[in-house]
């Protein structure tokens, strides 16, 4: 059916020049205010996902008038979001090609025809055309934000950055973020390579960029706890509790290691009694379960986790009730058994999901693989998966 429908693309090219010459040259360029109603209705069938039905009516248009500029350019978008990119860029190249073609015509064009290049891959040729339209200053933001999508499909961090100032410069302020997390995903590749002190350097830049940057506080409480600077590691881990509280479970074990090696806190001290009668707080079990351990004894540990398991009860939760009980003594290699048959079950289970489109992960991305938004995903109540 779609082969057919699109070998009356020249149909309608030819009747539109059928038209212009019964017309005897004198017809002008339809202008927005002079379309067929037929192209509203086309438009509404779009944004009821109607996709076939608009094709039909864009379709005929094309037939009655092949210079309605705004036909081809919704033709060629529903053409791309049904996956035919070839068709919708040879519809798009067809119109630059035209001198005719109005300066504000010819930018959305480029600026569709790059959009079509990245539904095909092909970021070479679509970030030379956004690149060419920010040049030219037409449709500056958008183009801008569609090269910022390419620099981060590509990991090109720095590339991502500098297109982020540009959009912030014209007041959209919204990619600040973005701009802490290409720090931070330099920072893990300059860790990856051993350059701890750079990596450092990258996320202090982060924080600069975004102060609240919950995923910049944890990973220089990370680099700064293995390099045993508690001090430095409890600063960051805490920051995360005035931050994102979501994100507590992923600290409060390291934060609780920070203060068994002579770190005072009162504020954390706060914190964990409101937590500890708090019964909605399973992520928090372990975490919990280890400063009351360190903090006030065996005993202590274990009615605590007694307590969780009668109200709120969970995997985690009866991980460390099996651990207590082995630290007791009671039977070590059976117990041994149960914890790593808890853990098998554990890893298999989703710890994360992000809360934008619901992906759900074992692991904590920053970037969500689905919808591609960032801190959007974040650990799932009563499961705590540690990288």
């Amino acid at each position: 059916m779609m082969e057919l429908l699109w070998l009356l693309l020249p149909v309608a090219a030819a009747s539109g020049w059928w038209v212009g010459r019964r017309a005897e040259g004198t017809k002008a360029r339809k202008s927005k205010s002079d379309l067929s109603p037929d192209y509203y209705k086309g438009l509404n069938y779009l944004l009821n996902e109607q996709q076939d039905k608009a094709l039909e009516v864009f379709l005929r248009l094309v037939e009655a008038d092949s210079e309605t500029i705004e036909t081809h350019l919704a033709l060629a978008g529903l053409f791309r979001r049904r996956g035919e990119v070839e068709r919708a860029i040879r519809i798009h190249q067809n119109l630059l090609a035209r001198p005719s073609l109005e300066q504000s015509q010819r930018s959305i064009a480029l600026l569709e025809l790059g959009k079509d290049y990245m539904h095909a891959g092909l970021f070479d040729r679509a970030e030379s055309l956004f690149s060419e339209l920010v040049k030219q200053r037409q449709l500056t933001v958008e183009a801008l934000r569609n090269l910022l999508g390419i620099y981060q499909r590509e990991h090109e961090w720095h590339k991502a950055i500098e297109t982020a100032r540009k959009l912030i410069a014209l007041k959209e302020h919204d990619v600040t973020p973005i701009i802490a997390h290409c720090y931070c995903e330099i920072s893990v590749e300059q860790r990856r390579d051993g350059a701890v002190d750079k990596a450092i350097y990258a996320l202090h830049r982060a924080l600069d960029a975004d102060t609240a940057s919950v995923r910049a506080n944890i990973l220089l409480g990370d680099l700064y706890l293995k390099e045993n600077n508690f001090m430095q590691a409890h600063k960051h881990y805490f920051r995360v509790f005035e931050l994102d509280k979501e994100f507590i479970p992923e600290v409060l074990e390291k934060l609780t290691k920070c203060i068994a090696n002579g770190i005072e806190s009162q504020d954390f001290d706060n914190y964990v009694q409101t937590f500890i009668n708090d019964s909605d707080q399973q992520g928090l079990v372990p975490g919990l379960a280890l400063y009351i351990y360190n903090s006030h004894g065996e005993q202590a540990a274990v009615d605590y986790i007694n307590r969780q398991l009668q109200n709120q009860p969970s995997l985690s939760g009866l991980k460390e009730w099996v651990q207590l009980e082995k630290t007791r003594g009671a039977g070590v290699e059976q117990l041994d058994s149960g914890i790593q048959a808890l853990d098998k079950v554990m890893q298999r289970m989703p710890g994360y999901q992000c809360r934008n489109c619901g992906y759900t992960t074992t692991i904590l991305y920053w970037q969500c693989p689905g919808c591609k938004s960032w801190s959007t995903i974040k650990p799932s109540a009563g499961t705590v998966n540690r990288l």
